[in-house]
């Protein structure tokens, strides 16, 4: 059996990030296999509980400087498939962002010209970060 991975979720075990009127927006509920759209870089998540509790510190700010830490929790998920590494992430989360965020992505255009470009928002993820096509949900 895989060792399970950390994944942050919000307050309806949802996607964190993610505006909940989506297409990207998934449900993680307790039981399940979820997986991640074809046209996404897959699920995140964290080897450690400590990298997922950096993710929140970090992430949990809103546009209008909001902390929403006090809504995401920490849930334990088991991989399935290949996990692979983002070279970045993006802070916005709109569906229109993050399909041409992937579309670039897979054109291999790479580090400066995605970079480059605000509109993305893009950060590096912290260490630790890793993308799978779809995880078990173990609670």
């Amino acid at each position: 059996m895989r060792k399970c991975k950390f994944k942050v979720v919000d307050k309806s075990r949802g996607s964190c990030i993610v505006n909940v009127n989506s297409s990207f927006y998934i449900k993680y509920p307790p039981g399940k296999n979820v997986y991640a759209r074809k046209d996404s870089l897959g699920i995140m998540v964290f080897n450690t509980r400590e990298t997922a509790e950096a993710f929140i510190d970090i992430h949990s700010f809103n546009r209008y400087g909001i902390n929403n830490s006090k809504n995401w929790k920490i849930k334990r998920v088991i991989p399935i498939g290949k996990g692979k590494t983002p070279e970045y992430i993006s802070k916005s989360a709109r569906t229109k962002d993050i399909k041409e965020l992937v579309n670039l992505m897979k054109k291999n255009i790479k580090g400066g010209n995605l970079r480059n470009n605000m509109f993305f928002k893009l950060c590096t993820p912290i260490g630790n970060t890793i993308c799978y096509p779809g995880v078990h949900v173990v609670d």
